[in-house]
């Protein structure tokens, strides 16, 4: 279960699961921008005694870093959230604290994301004080004291919610997806709410994709430094396939949740067979890379990817004295 998180220059950390003679536990590595390693495996948690699963990375622009996961009692069998933080340098700043504070019954499926003075969201999937399978959240400064209580993310809950994502803006401000039953379908689909730095909502809840018939699942999201984002996800049966048959769709949005751009089919080479669990990450400006597995080119069950340029929508006009010639220009201004 790797994950990846990239700082300003280019550097990245990779944390995944593994044996660590209890069970499963919680690892970590740095590279440079070229691949070298910057260090040996990390150890993330420092109580072993139980399982540790699913982690979730974010990076900070100057390399600091913090790592949430799910930590399954051993007896019991409960999951609870747990994170802990490290700077640049990959050394922990404290032990592993918990994070969620509801714990009766199981919190897990953790999703991170930093901002650029290394304040940090963790959600989760899960029992709450408020809704029996919603999604929680919880912030953080840097140095993991609270920034922001505990609170229930889906305004919606006669239905399930699962599998949260969270992007988070240079500010602060962030943007929670998860996948949602009955909204309006029974089959699940695509649902995302914003926040700003201090978890008052700036983005009523809304439905990410398009089209709603079958299932839409496994979102992700990225956000750029000035609070755009992208979703994407993994879609039953959309492209003309038949039900069963999946495809990666993204969409893209400003700041204030209106949507960039209609649901795009991401995996455009290749689109018989399955194409699943996309995963995607934007820079500052608004530039993103989507990757998935699945059938393509070269390989049946393979892993690629595809990049895109920001949509900015900017539209300008110009006349010779009889004609408008308009442009619509799809690059970040920086390129004009």
């Amino acid at each position: 279960a790797p994950a990846v998180g990239m700082d300003g220059d280019g550097n990245f950390v990779v944390t995944w699961q593994s044996d660590d003679g209890n069970g499963q536990g919680i690892f970590a590595r740095r590279f440079d921008a070229s691949g070298s390693a910057l260090s040996g495996e990390i150890t993330v948690n420092n109580d072993p005694a139980e399982e540790q699963v699913e982690p979730s990375i974010a990076v900070a622009p100057d390399g600091s870093f913090v790592v949430a996961w799910s930590d399954e009692e051993t007896t019991g069998n409960k999951h609870d959230v747990f994170a802990r933080i490290f700077d640049s340098s990959g050394t922990a700043q404290g032990s592993q604290f918990q994070v969620n504070g509801y714990t009766s019954q199981n919190q897990y499926h953790v999703a991170v994301a930093i901002d650029d003075a290394g304040n940090f969201v963790v959600a989760w999937g899960g029992v709450s004080a408020t809704d029996n399978d919603g999604i929680s959240a919880r912030g953080f400064d840097s140095s993991g004291a609270e920034t922001i209580a505990e609170f229930q993310v889906n305004s919606t809950m006669t239905s399930a919610q699962f599998r949260p994502s969270v992007g988070m803006d240079a500010a602060g401000n962030f943007v929670v997806t998860w996948m949602g039953f009955d909204q309006p379908d029974p089959a699940p689909t695509v649902i995302a709410r914003g926040f700003d730095a201090n978890g008052t909502e700036t983005i009523a809840e809304f439905v990410v994709t398009e089209t709603t018939i079958n299932s839409q699942q496994q979102p992700a999201i990225a956000m750029d430094a000035d609070g755009d984002f992208v979703i994407v996800w993994t879609a039953d049966g959309q492209d003309g396939d038949a039900v069963g048959a999946w495809n990666v769709y993204a969409r893209q949005f400003e700041g204030d949740g209106t949507a960039k751009t209609g649901e795009t089919l991401v995996n455009t080479a290749t689109t018989s067979g399955d194409q699943v669990g996309g995963s995607v990450g934007m820079n500052a400006r608004g530039d993103f890379v989507v990757s998935w597995t699945g059938a393509g080119v070269g390989d049946a069950d393979g892993v690629y990817s595809q990049r895109y340029a920001v949509a900015t929508g900017l539209t300008f006009t110009a006349n010779d004295g009889t004609n408008d010639a308009t442009m619509t220009f799809r690059g970040a201004i920086a390129d004009i």
